[in-house]
């Protein structure tokens, strides 16, 4: 008996620095759940794969009437001219095609054409070519603009609408549709530079605009693999991490529970005691020593010797020793008992 008790009082010891122990396990554990699953599993890695550049230009030679400022009758347009003196003007367009790595199979459309407009007012467009197609990276092609005709076309038009316009604007616009293969990828594009020619007829000026264009990009690959993250010096996949902060959450749930339950009937039994002796305490009378009988009756639970005292009309002896509560009913040559071990439940049930 001596044994049992040590080890009741060792396994109550040893609950409360338990309860601590999983207590905090649970709470970590459950800390790191959230904070895993706020992290991705898998992570994309972007990594560029090729690269390529459209480059167009548009070159203008102006051919003049013979003039004292210019001191010339062609003339490199950069930025403005006397309108005026303008006989007609030359476009070359140039367009270029480069990449890295190098591309295949390329085909390339491209149609130019030419708007003659008003801002606003009116607008007439015309085809300078039937769509060409070539299989090149690079062409290049010509085109006349006969300032004459320019003036007389918006004569006519401003003459017909009745409304006078101060500038007109002549756009030259090479629609280019390119298709490759880059990089193993099919690539196809659409660009569309235009080169401006701004009449401006209360100045006299003519300006030039969108002399250059320029449209470049890159091709990315997206790769994907798993998260890692680092935890007392290792690297842990997020995934595992994950698996490993639920199970030691429910490793905690789990042990806690066992020990609520082993701890919980204990004390809950030392209640019942607390209840049964106050509720039948005008028939207990504590005394000092077990009574001393030819016959001992053990009962199986203490509610069950109050009933026998109620019964035979007889007073409950209470002996309370340094480890075990004990409980007397004389009747005669009978003694009924109930002992309690303090703080277990080894010797019966207090209530059933």
């Amino acid at each position: 008996m001596k044994a049992k008790l040590d080890k009741k009082k060792l396994l109550k010891k040893s609950a409360k620095p338990l309860l601590i122990v999983f207590s905090a396990l649970l709470i970590l554990s459950l800390t790191a759940v959230v904070f895993t699953y706020q992290l991705p599993t898998e992570l994309e890695i972007k990594r560029n794969i090729a690269s390529y550049k459209q480059e167009a230009t548009y070159t203008c030679i102006a051919k003049l009437h013979p003039n004292i400022i210019y001191e010339t009758t062609i003339l490199l347009l950069k930025e403005k001219v006397f309108l005026r003196l303008v006989k007609n003007i030359n476009v070359t367009f140039t367009y270029n095609f480069k990449s890295s790595p190098l591309s295949e199979n390329t085909s390339i459309v491209y149609e130019p054409k030419l708007v003659v407009e008003s801002p606003g007012l009116w607008s007439k467009s015309f085809n300078l070519q039937e769509p060409a197609k070539i299989n090149s990276t690079i062409f290049t092609y010509n085109t006349s603009v006969n300032m004459g005709w320019i003036n007389s076309l918006v004569a006519n038009i401003t003459r017909e609408i009745g409304v006078h316009t101060s500038k007109c604007e002549i756009l030259i616009i090479t629609d280019i549709y390119l298709s490759t293969n880059l990089a193993g990828r099919n690539l196809t594009k659409h660009f569309t530079p235009m080169l401006r020619l701004t009449l401006e007829y209360g100045s006299g000026i003519i300006t030039v605009s969108g002399l250059s264009h320029e449209d470049k990009s890159t091709i990315t690959e997206t790769n994907r693999r798993e998260a890692y993250l680092q935890a007392f010096g290792f690297m842990v996949k997020v995934s595992d991490a994950r698996m490993i902060s639920q199970s030691l959450s429910i490793t905690s749930i789990a042990a806690l529970g066992f020990m609520l339950f082993m701890v919980k009937p204990k004390l809950g039994e030392q209640d019942k005691l607390k209840t049964l002796t106050k509720k039948y305490s005008d028939i207990i009378i504590d005394v000092d020593e077990s009574p001393n009988t030819s016959t001992l009756i053990r009962v199986n639970s203490l509610k069950d010797l109050f009933k026998i005292a109620q019964g035979i009309e007889k007073p409950v002896l209470h002996v309370n020793k340094s480890e075990v509560e004990e409980f007397y009913v004389v009747g005669g040559s009978d003694t009924y008992f109930y002992s309690y071990i303090k703080g277990t439940e080894e010797q019966g049930n207090i209530e059933k």
